[in-house]
């Protein structure tokens, strides 16, 4: 059996197909109800856009141009075919407007709505027309103002209880211990720059505020077994991204050679290789579970376990693209080079050294954790909406949680060695504090997780 991806999205697929069989005849009145309600809304939301928004809509050698009914123009440079569907698909003029702006626009297009709602949430401050979050002295950058105020936005600020409610988002969280692992990034060159860099590379961050990345490695030893490694972590990282199931439920047998994978409540047809989950625990002890890197033969990376290399042994000018450090990069980024085996990697943002100014979607690192084998089929797996990141990166997290004081002070310790003149001011106790916040949002994120 090949567990692809392809492969855990059509089972999923067929149950749900099951699934809606068996309730069809329960929920056909309210099916009407629901497209009655759906079309009403559509209706309405036509016309409180007031379409047609434009009268023209070009897209000539990469530069969309739109003319709206008032017969004013707008034009961007440097256009995608997706910006000309989204521009298709807007319903009101500042969507389009949104959608016409480049990067630098949208750094010095913080609304005063933004900036007022931020400014007035309990998690930030302002001094000297900068805002941090409370008790750390590391101003947020504008980009990231700008996102935080958009999903505070969200909410009816109006209602009794809605910070509480905002502060439970799943996104405003997830922001909020990414940017408190950039506060504990020695290098504040590279906390300035990262948030900026993953959203200009459409690369996503998981609930615990770490972000995904690809890359390639050199396979070491190939046999049998090394197709088990492969088997192990496609299926622990599908059941849990795709299926959204615990692989605790499930185990992997053997039969004739190839392996299946099996709910463990149901009867073995082969010989039971072990449950899923401690499998993927237990890959890093495995003799077969070895890669390494194209360039020097020497990197030793392992499904399930994390890869680093001493900060100080790293490049951390922003201005170079390619230099010293361990290389992750998003889809844009030709990252074939880097071995034969495709891979997806999780970084934690404290770690990140340098997010090169002028790179096509390439950064440096001193850490990150190799998460799972990829197809080539599978290369751009991030891209799929059926495959959710929210929960794949529990076992690195778990992993950097349990020395975190240790492993940042050591950073710093590290980043000394370089003489930068980048290094922010932050006392062991804002260490500690961090630590402590970090530690406790994951609790809270830990009971809210759906038992299955």
């Amino acid at each position: 059996m090949k567990f692809s991806f392809n492969w855990f999205r059509t089972k999923k697929r067929e149950e749900e197909l099951l699934d809606k069989e068996e309730e069809l005849l329960d929920l056909r009145i309210r099916k009407e109800e629901l497209i009655v309600d759906s079309l009403e809304r559509e209706e309405q939301s036509r016309r409180d856009a007031k379409l047609p928004l434009y009268t023209i809509l070009k897209f000539v050698n990469d530069v969309l141009t739109v003319v709206f009914t008032d017969g004013s123009m707008i034009t961007k440079s440097s256009a995608t075919i997706d910006d000309f569907v989204a521009v298709k698909e807007a319903l009101s003029t500042k969507e389009i407007l949104d959608i016409m702006k480049g990067e630098e626009d949208v750094l010095d297009d913080i609304t005063k709505t933004d900036i007022d709602v931020v400014c007035h949430f309990p998690d930030f401050e302002v001094a000297e027309e900068c805002i941090y979050m409370n008790g750390i002295k590391r101003s947020l950058p504008p980009l990231l103002v700008k996102r935080f105020g958009e999903i505070l936005g969200k909410f009816d600020r109006t209602k009794a209880g809605w910070e509480t409610e905002a502060m439970n988002d799943l996104e405003y969280s997830s922001l909020k211990k990414f940017w408190l692992k950039c506060c504990l990034n020695p290098n504040s060159q590279s906390a300035e720059d990262l948030y900026t860099f993953l959203s200009h590379h459409n690369m996503k961050i998981d609930r615990h505020g770490n972000f995904f990345a690809y890359r390639s490695v050199c396979k070491v030893n190939v046999g049998k077994e090394t197709k088990l490694v492969k088997v192990i972590s496609s299926a622990y990282n599908n059941v849990k991204a795709v299926w959204k199931k615990k692989a605790v439920n499930y185990r992997i047998e053997e039969l004739n050679g190839e392996y299946s994978m099996h709910k463990v409540t149901a009867e073995p047809i082969g010989t039971i290789i072990g449950n899923l989950e401690t499998l993927f625990l237990d890959l890093p002890n495995m003799t077969e579970n070895r890669y390494t890197d194209a360039h020097t033969h020497t990197m030793d990376y392992r499904v399930g376990e994390i890869a680093f290399i001493p900060r100080d042994e790293c490049d951390d000018n922003n201005q170079v693209s390619c230099s010293r450090g361990l290389h992750c990069a998003n889809r844009e980024y030709n990252y074939n080079g880097f071995g034969d085996t495709p891979i997806l990697v999780i970084v934690n943002p404290m770690d990140v050294v340098a997010s090169p100014l002028n790179e096509v979607g390439k950064l440096r690192t001193s850490r990150f954790f190799f998460a799972m084998i990829l197809d080539k089929e599978d290369g751009y797996i991030l891209d799929e909406k059926e495959f959710d990141v929210t929960d794949l990166g529990d076992v690195f997290e778990e992993k950097c949680l349990a020395n975190i004081e240790d492993h940042v002070h050591k950073s710093f310790a590290e980043e000394v060695k370089r003489h930068t003149l980048s290094i922010p001011e932050i006392s062991d106790k804002d260490i500690e504090s961090i630590s402590d916040s970090l530690r406790k949002m994951n609790e809270i994120i830990k009971d809210r997780v759906v038992k299955q």
